[in-house]
């Protein structure tokens, strides 16, 4: 299958769901799917109750916030932070309902203890991308990759 398939496919799914369920489906539905995949209809697990707690946590070199801009995650970020651009890494961590809070929580104390700068954020909803990790070189995301494979 090519990829005019797959997305044909995809919006055939998507047309047949929303005429089945009229008014069932919105922006972060749609988005939701395309990364979860068209196979799980269901809505995603809500996990913004966490975000307060999130914003109570303290660090040392790092601090957590919200944006309106980007309302449906909780962001952080090292106090030294690097601004975006086109060398840095992007590291996605996946995790279940039951495992994201103490997931993100030792995540992050573990970039603030190795001062490591990056700007990160975690959403709304467990999805495949529910954790997102921006560090700055090589050498840095490797120290998270191997954190998250031991933990």
């Amino acid at each position: 299958m090519n990829n005019i398939d797959k997305i044909n496919n995809f919006l055939q799914v998507i047309k047949k769901f929303m005429m089945e369920n009229p008014g069932r489906i919105d922006t972060n539905f749609i988005y939701s799917r395309l990364c979860h995949g068209i196979s799980n209809f269901n809505r995603p697990e809500d996990i913004s109750f966490y975000f307060k707690d999130f914003l109570d946590l303290k660090f040392k070199n790092m601090y957590s916030y919200r944006n309106e801009r980007a309302s449906s995650f909780c962001l952080f970020k090292s106090k030294e932070y690097f601004p975006c651009n086109d060398t840095e890494i992007k590291l996605y961590v996946p995790l279940d309902k039951e495992h994201i809070y103490n997931g993100a929580v030792s995540i992050f104390r573990f970039l603030d203890d190795n001062n490591i700068k990056h700007q990160s954020k975690v959403a709304n909803t467990v999805r495949s991308d529910d954790i997102v990790i921006r560090v700055s070189n090589r050498e840095d995301a490797l120290k998270v990759i191997e954190f998250v494979n031991n933990n």
